[in-house]
């Protein structure tokens, strides 16, 4: 992505700062109004995107359970980290916060249930 530039809405806080970044030297250089916590964002946003999963998964029964990560995965890992997500078994009786796989797909993070 050397030297093209990218336009990233910044998500810290309600400003919403839209923010320039090109790449030099393999390294972002941002434009426009940042702040110390958007520029580690739009950096983060750029090298490295993170999101948390949320999904709902069948339980045994055949019920929608709605579950998330509970810290942050590669957004290039999400559809193989859902495909994994989805082939967990849920038992019939759940309860919000309870643990389903402790350490998804080796990433340290925890599927949890948050809804039923």
């Amino acid at each position: 992505m050397d030297n093209e530039a990218k336009s990233v809405v910044c998500v810290i806080c309600p400003l919403s700062c839209k923010i320039t970044v090109e790449i030099k030297n393999g390294e972002p250089v941002l434009q426009g109004k940042v702040c110390p916590r958007g520029e580690l964002y739009v950096k983060s946003e750029v090298l490295n995107p993170l999101r948390i999963l949320t999904t709902t998964i069948k339980s045994e029964d055949g019920r929608r359970v709605a579950v998330r990560t509970d810290g942050l995965i590669p957004k290039d890992q999400m559809l193989e980290v859902l495909k994994v997500a989805k082939k967990i078994p849920v038992p019939h009786l759940v309860e919000r916060g309870q643990v389903l796989e402790q350490n998804l797909c080796g990433l340290g993070v925890a599927l949890i249930v948050t809804g039923i």
